[in-house]
């Protein structure tokens, strides 16, 4: 199975700074922030559930493309399993839409406290 992300180039970065998001996936982000009961999920489910290696995981998770793993150790890490479906929701919504869709944007209003839709 192949996944790819839209990547931008670096004028279309500078752009993309000053677009919105879209209001589909603010929904979307606010929908993830009304979960309660979030279960954790270990890097081997991540793989499962996103389909990705683990190099893959990492780099995206180094590059912003990706929301982070929350420490729950010394040496232990566990991604929120409702950050991860918003993400898999958010590609879906990228390869099905013509809009484009900053993902980096994206996990970045994700894992903030708090959403900017003005």
């Amino acid at each position: 199975m192949k996944h790819s992300i839209k990547v931008c180039d670096d004028e279309q970065r500078t752009t993309n700074k000053n677009q919105v998001m879209s209001p589909e996936l603010l929904a979307l982000i606010e929908r993830v922030r009304a979960v309660v009961n979030d279960r954790l999920l270990r890097l081997t489910q991540v793989k499962v559930k996103t389909g990705l290696a683990s190099s893959t995981i990492w780099k995206y998770v180094k590059h912003g493309t990706l929301p982070p793993p929350i420490r729950i150790g010394s040496r232990s890490a566990c991604w929120k399993e409702s950050e991860i479906s918003a993400w898999i929701d958010a590609n879906a919504f990228a390869s099905r839409s013509e809009k484009p869709v900053n993902i980096k944007m994206f996990v970045a209003l994700l894992i903030n406290s708090k959403v900017h839709s003005d």
